[in-house]
């Protein structure tokens, strides 16, 4: 009965004062009712509810006619209410282009917030705005916007060509809404907070924005405060207070490249979960518009056709990231869902990762991470910086666990990051880097905790410069592989990694400014052949704890080491063992320099002294080593006395030993120690000099030793040679450091020799070792095959065509082969010749020794 009269009142109160012009209008609308004509005034008084079950399609419907206003009364709060209760309101306001719909102020002088707001609740139904201008409503406080959708019920919504001005609190509020509805040439502008604000959605539901303007709203010109799934097409944003948009992640989306961004800032986006293909487009180089991340973003799912989610930005996007210290930033799959960046920009247009702060810092925020579940990453022309907050993962790019796919970086900066600039963790796949800057990292460049051992991680055409700790830190034995990269003024060191890596830094790298590769403890297990970096760079090789070679690798089931001429390697309280008791696996060290490119063993310290590290132990599993052109020095630590020599000679593998043209010096006990006789000792042209205590010590032998003369051995502390023993050391002519001859058995006042070592004839001068101190640097020669079978071919640089003196020696200083020839692009050829290690020896006319190696044949 009550609704019935409030109806009755509404309906006398609309027709009884048709004589004016205008009308007077509130209450209950229980029946369908339509206000017009056109240019008719309405003016609103109080709340109408628009609600009911009239009419064939039992929906009460209020219908407004084209050039129909609508004046709600100022301060009154009033509103328009399609729906309520339990039944069902439909409004129908449909005007022209040229004959508009108006809800407005009754004030002379309007003002935002004079009335409240068309609210179409959640019993609304299929309600249409077209031509329809809504000014100066949303209360604040009463009334969420101009025009507030609650959720409405069935299945459409038209909103077009609309202009929302002026409300107090947003243009439009929308709560939540169940279906697809599309906003089309809307204006939005001069609300006192949001354009539009969004609070909620069903997850099926789609809202589009096409060709709306947004502009002069006093806060955001869009604000999403759900994930709400949204297309937003040939929208223009300009001078809105805050940002043009404040939304999530999936929503950025659907944000066409048609959008037209003017004094915007930013693109404010929320932390949230891309869970559907997504693609960022680039409104920072056309407009200066950032996307200001706020908070973490998850990229997982199995969405498209390939049931893989992914995030695809385009080339010229800046995504800047809240500087809080705590944002992990942009992580990418999770450890059941996968995930996909596709991060592709250009020389000229960069996609950049940074912090948002008008001065950057490392550490801002947290930086990228790749999942356990990412799949075929890629970034190229890519900025990643200041992030690696100390609080998160510590490192600008993470890959940790990823399996199966491939990541490429390519042509990328990575830098300023308060930990590491990259840190790989457990990764299961191939990582590509190339043409990468990894640099201005507070700790390290490149951080490698683990990876799997199929897999292969390349860093190739690489600067890595500048880094507070390493420039590249392999603390793992993964496959690694490093080629013409650049390492420069690094803090600690360029590469620190496991012995076993040595091998995949190539030779084409460079060096500036740095000062050693370090070496973690190890022992290397594969064939490996060991760059020269210290001739052209100044970089040697710094082994800090316990180092060796030993293994069964290659044709041969012996783990080499090669070592290119002219490397040097140091050691801190460390030593180096060929061959390794635990196992029972054997090792070979092939350390082959030059007259001009010795291979060097010393103390890493600024000041060396002798017992600075342990020295080389070619152990019983040792098998056909050779130093040639080799200084050994400041060795000899005896901290357990159970090795204290800067070289230690055991008994080999039925092997070749062969030690020529080498200085082993300021040992802090023996320069030597033999504690068994090799099979075949090639020991010539060596100096053995200021040891603490003796040059040599043979401990044992099995058998005469008939190969070790010719060695300049003095000023030695103890003996020159000390033979426990009862069989014969051979060391005839060999220098004692005076023209007299040995000391001790001896006749001279040179370094002492023991009983059983046979020193007359002597030498009155010492034998030049290093042969920079009688020829020419530029004069080289080559001799190929090596090993060799059946001959070899001499290539050389020597000018003078004058002939020069060949001498091959056997392991027994034999001399098997002797001839003058003119060496440039000479062959010698031999029918039969036993396997074995010899002694190829080149002097001048006048017997100076233009170059010496070792050969072998098998």
């Amino acid at each position: 009965m009550t609704r019935l009269f409030a109806t009755l009142i509404g309906l006398i109160l609309i027709t009884s004062i048709r004589s004016f012009s205008q009308t007077i209008i509130s209450g209950e609308f229980t029946n369908d009712t339509h206000l017009g004509p056109n240019g008719a005034v309405y003016i609103v008084s109080g709340d109408i509810l628009v609600y009911g079950t009239d009419g064939p399609d039992n929906i009460t419907t209020l219908t407004i006619d084209p050039g129909v206003t609508l004046k709600f009364a100022p301060y009154g709060h009033f509103a328009l209410k399609i729906g309520y209760g339990s039944e069902p309101g439909q409004l129908i306001a449909q005007g022209t282009s040229s004959s508009r719909i108006s809800f407005t102020s009754n004030s002379p002088t309007p003002t935002h917030g004079n009335w409240g707001s068309i609210s179409l609740t959640e019993k609304s139904q299929d309600c249409v705005l077209e031509y329809v201008d809504i000014q100066y409503g949303g209360t604040d406080g009463s009334y969420k916007g101009n025009l507030e959708i609650y959720d409405p019920d069935g299945t459409n919504l038209t909103i077009s060509n609309c202009n929302i001005s002026y409300s107090e609190s947003s243009g439009i509020y929308i709560d939540e809404l169940g279906f697809d509805v599309d906003f089309n040439n809307v204006t939005v502008d001069n609300c006192l907070e949001q354009g539009i604000f969004h609070n909620n959605s069903a997850d099926n539901a789609m809202i589009s924005y096409l060709n709306c303007n947004i502009s002069n709203n006093s806060e955001y010109g869009m604000m999403f405060i759900h994930e709400v799934n949204t297309q937003i097409s040939n929208c223009n944003f300009a001078e809105n207070g805050v940002n043009a948009v404040l939304c999530y992640p999936n929503q950025v989306g659907g944000m066409d490249d048609n959008n037209v961004f003017q004094d915007a800032t930013f693109i404010e986006v929320e932390g949230g979960e891309i869970k559907h293909d997504s693609y960022w487009n680039n409104f920072s180089s056309s407009h200066e518009v950032n996307y200001h991340i706020l908070d973490d973003i998850y990229v997982f799912g199995t969405d498209g056709s390939d049931s893989l989610t992914t995030l695809q930005i385009e080339a010229g996007t800046k995504l800047i990231f809240d500087p809080q210290g705590w944002h992990q930033g942009l992580s990418i799959a999770n450890d059941s869902n996968p995930g996909q960046l596709i991060a592709i920009g250009t020389s000229s247009n960069r996609i950049v990762f940074t912090s948002t702060a008008e001065t950057p810092a490392p550490g801002d925020w947290g930086g990228i991470l790749f999942r356990e579940n990412s799949q075929d990453c890629a970034l190229d022309f890519v900025d990643i910086l200041y992030g690696g907050n100390s609080s998160n993962a510590y490192c600008n790019l993470e890959i940790y666990g990823t399996r199966g796919s491939n990541i490429d970086i390519s042509n990328s900066n990575i830098m300023y990051s308060e930990g590491s600039g990259i840190k790989i963790n457990h990764e299961e796949c191939d990582i590509n880097l190339t043409n990468n800057n990894i640099s201005n990292n507070l700790k390290n460049g490149s951080i490698h905790d683990w990876s799997d051992a199929n897999t292969t991680t390349s860093y190739t055409n690489c600067e890595i410069s500048n880094n507070g700790l390493v420039g590249l830190s392999l603390d793992s034995d993964d496959n690694i592989q490093i080629s013409n990269c650049n390492f420069s003024n690094n803090g600690e060191h360029p590469i620190e990694c496991s012995a076993d890596q040595i091998r995949n830094i190539e030779s084409n790298n460079s060096f500036q400014n740095e000062n050693s590769i370090k070496v973690l403890a190890a022992h290397i297990t594969k064939d490996a052949t060991w760059h020269d970096f210290y001739t052209t760079f100044n970089v040697c090789y710094y082994i800090e704890n316990g180092f060796g070679v030993s293994g069964f690798d290659g044709p041969d089931g012996i783990t080499t080491l090669e070592i290119e001429p002219g490397t040097k390697i140091t050691f801190h309280n460390s030593m180096f063992n060929v061959g390794s008791f635990y196992g029972q696996r054997p090792g070979q060290l092939i350390a082959q320099g030059t007259d001009f490119k010795r291979i060097t063993f010393t103390s890493s310290a600024d000041n060396p002294s002798p017992g600075d590290w342990g020295g080389i132990v070619l152990s019983s599993l040792s098998k056909d080593c050779v130093l040639d052109n080799v200084d050994i020095f400041y060795g000899g630590y005896n901290g357990d006395k159970m090795y204290g020599s800067n070289l230690t000679i055991q008994k080999g593998l039925s092997s070749n030993l062969s030690i020529t043209n080498s200085k082993i010096a300021y040992s802090a006990t023996d320069g030597v120690d033999i504690w068994s006789t090799p099979y075949y000792l090639l020991f010539n042209n060596n100096t053995i000099a200021n040891n603490t205590e003796h040059g040599i010590h043979i401990t044992s032998q099995d058998e005469n030793m008939e190969n070790c003369t010719q060695n300049n051995i003095y000023d030695n502390s103890g003996y020159g040679i000390m033979n426990d023993g009862n069989l014969w050391f051979d060391a005839r002519n060999c220098y004692w450091g005076s023209n007299d001859g040995p000391g001790g058995v001896g006749p001279g006042s040179g370094d002492e020799v023991s009983e059983y070592v046979l020193y007359n004839p002597w030498l009155t001068d010492p034998l030049p070792v290093n042969i920079s101190e009688i020829s020419d640097p530029e004069c080289f020669i080559s001799i190929h095959p090596n090993p060799a079978k059946d001959y070899i071919q001499i290539n050389s640089t020597l000018k003078n065509e004058s002939p020069y003196l060949v001498t091959i020696y056997n392991n027994r200083s034999q001399i098997i082969y002797q001839h003058k020839v003119i060496i440039n692009n000479y062959r010698i050829n031999w029918s039969k010749i036993d396997n074995g290690m010899y002694f190829i020896l080149f002097q001048d006319i006048l017997g100076n020794k233009i170059h010496s190696q070792v050969l072998i044949i098998n």
